[in-house]
């Protein structure tokens, strides 16, 4: 992910896992996987997945930072979408 200051401690990994059909973004705040995103569905009505831990983290997370990394998120899998 493009890392700005706000941003530094997230990362997105872009999945292609056997149990979906399409590609999902997983969205980690210091490596605790916060959301997963998911255009099983359709591609414009994409879908969030909170992870099982979220509820007990402990710390807070920059709002500005989770939404540019929800924003790459979803481009890339537009991105990849189109060249399937």
């Amino acid at each position: 992910m493009e890392n700005g200051d706000k941003s530094q401690a997230f990362r997105v990994d872009l999945l292609f896992r056997d149990e979906y059909s399409d590609f999902i973004a997983e969205i980690y705040f210091k490596d605790r996987l916060v959301l997963v995103i998911s255009q099983e569905r359709d591609p414009s009505e994409l879908e969030i997945e909170f992870g099982d831990d979220v509820r007990g983290f402990a710390g807070r997370m920059p709002l500005t930072g989770l939404e540019d990394a929800i924003d790459y998120a979803k481009r890339r899998l537009f991105e990849l979408r189109k060249e399937k």
